[in-house]
């Protein structure tokens, strides 16, 4: 088994037998990609969003702001707070308007609707069932779900607005220096009195706000 040793001179010798064209495309490469990686940082230093941007971006499109601002990881608890708060939305309406109708049909003598006989207990017949409870039970049902479904409309209002306030938040906070030039420490205090005041005695604790 041998060993090759090969000394700096060498490679400075080496490396001068390559032919020059491969020497400064290399260099050309290198160059290149350290320009990319300036620009790159400069466009992030550079980069500032327009808050009144934010909100219009994502008035209009909901999760526009949040890209607009560059907080991609958002974007999925955007979504995910529609997603549920219209699914809810759709599920009030739906067992509302389900309700609505039963209570329609039997509350109305002239109705011809037989939507009301699916919600008659196990046990009754139309002939059996006492139609004043039922109808005040469906009366029930309806307001309840008519309740909930508003309350999903609102919720989904102020989800909006909250993503709204966020966008806008997010961008005028964007270069906000969160660096450790803010210090903080707590320190515990002991006082035994003094020559004037002799008799106070104190144990506390001391915090220093420290601002570089």
């Amino acid at each position: 088994m041998s060993v090759n040793i090969v000394t700096k001179q060498e490679e400075k010798i080496l490396s001068s037998d390559l032919p020059t064209d491969t020497i400064d495309n290399k260099e050309a490469q290198q160059a290149e990609k350290k320009s990319i990686v300036i620009n790159k940082e400069k466009e992030k230093k550079l980069f500032k969003p327009v808050p009144w941007k934010a909100v219009v971006f994502n008035a209009f499109l909901p999760g526009a702001g949040e890209i607009y601002n560059r907080k991609y990881w958002k974007l999925p608890i955007v979504y995910a707070g529609y997603g549920g708060l219209i699914y809810w939305l759709i599920w009030n309406q739906k067992r509302f308007s389900n309700y609505h109708s039963a209570y329609v049909s039997i509350a109305d003598p002239n109705s011809t609707s037989k939507d009301w006989v699916k919600y008659i207990p196990t046990g009754y017949t139309e002939e059996t069932v006492n139609r004043t409870q039922l109808t005040q039970a469906l009366n029930t049902k309806q307001m309840s779900y008519r309740r909930w479904r508003d309350y999903s409309i609102l919720s989904l209002i102020l989800w909006y607005g909250l993503t709204l306030l966020d966008a806008y938040v997010d961008a005028q906070l964007y270069d906000f220096d969160i660096s450790p030039d803010l210090s903080m420490s707590v320190d515990p205090e002991f006082n035994i009195g003094n020559a004037i005041i002799p008799q106070e005695k104190n144990i506390g604790i001391n915090f220093h706000l420290k601002i570089k």
